[in-house]
């Protein structure tokens, strides 16, 4: 049996490189009004930051269905935004830090627990240490929510998200695809401004926590000259520069994009 390869510090720096250039092309395409271009390249920016993720906590690259998998931590991030105040209480009991033993379970948590065995099983697991760190306790509890949702019927919506990855919103942004009738299916032009600026801005918090989770995993990873040179204004970066701001006390008002990942990086460090 060969043994796994271990992908080298050089090669998740290489993908780091990579998905901060389709984040740059992005910003370049939003600020030229070129907006189904700017979706295109923070998708491509997105799956290259779910790759760099998905090798820092798995080891090797997935082998099937790769476009798909390397969205599917952005697409759950995504889908728990939806649901945040359920989904933070959930958070905050399994981040905190403290031995899951010993923290208390909240009255609605107590609830779902009792309604959902899948959050039985994932708390179970919790507090008897399973879970060798935060990015194990993560899919885990992402694990737990997708077979609760489709044992009550609810994940359909998102199915096709988590099967196909973000391939679809990828093409529509970059061809004109003809139906069988002779008209035009899907066509580029029909992405507008919002659609650019809500995509761009993903692309720059999910490109981030990808970033961060590389540094947590391989702590002598170098990735401070990966964004250097780094525009001051990059689109995205102010609404998530502002979560950070009520995160961190003290910080800049400025959301200079290069100083904002450094920020977030000494974070971690710090923790």
């Amino acid at each position: 049996m060969n043994a796994p390869v271990i992908v080298s510090d050089a090669a998740l720096r290489a993908i780091a490189a990579n998905s901060f250039r389709h984040l740059l092309e992005a910003d370049q395409h939003y600020k030229a009004g070129r907006f189904p271009s700017a979706i295109a390249s923070a998708v491509l920016a997105i799956e290259e930051a779910g790759k760099l993720s998905w090798i820092t906590a798995n080891g090797t690259a997935p082998k099937e269905k790769r476009h798909a998998k390397h969205a599917v931590l952005f697409l759950g991030l995504l889908k728990g935004l939806q649901s945040w105040p359920w989904t933070a209480e959930w958070v905050k009991f399994y981040m905190s830090g403290a031995n899951p033993a010993d923290v208390s379970l909240t009255a609605q948590q107590q609830k779902d627990i009792a309604a959902h065995p899948e959050l039985a099983e994932f708390v179970r697991r919790l507090q008897a240490g399973e879970f060798a760190d935060s990015t194990e306790r993560l899919n885990a509890f992402a694990a737990a929510t997708v077979e609760k949702e489709k044992r009550e019927g609810t994940h359909q919506s998102w199915e096709s998200f988590f099967g196909q990855g973000l391939q679809n919103l990828r093409l529509k942004a970059t061809y004109v695809d003809i139906s069988p009738t002779g008209d035009a299916l899907t066509d580029p032009s029909t992405l507008d401004e919002s659609s650019a600026k809500f995509w761009c801005t993903g692309a720059v918090a999910f490109v981030i926590l990808a970033l961060l989770i590389a540094k947590h995993q391989r702590k002598g990873l170098e990735l401070q000259s990966v964004f250097a040179n780094a525009p001051d204004e990059l689109t995205g970066a102010e609404p998530v520069f502002k979560v950070l701001h009520k995160l961190i006390p003290g910080l800049q008002a400025k959301a200079e994009a290069a100083e904002l990942l450094r920020t977030a990086e000494a974070v971690v460090a710090a923790n």
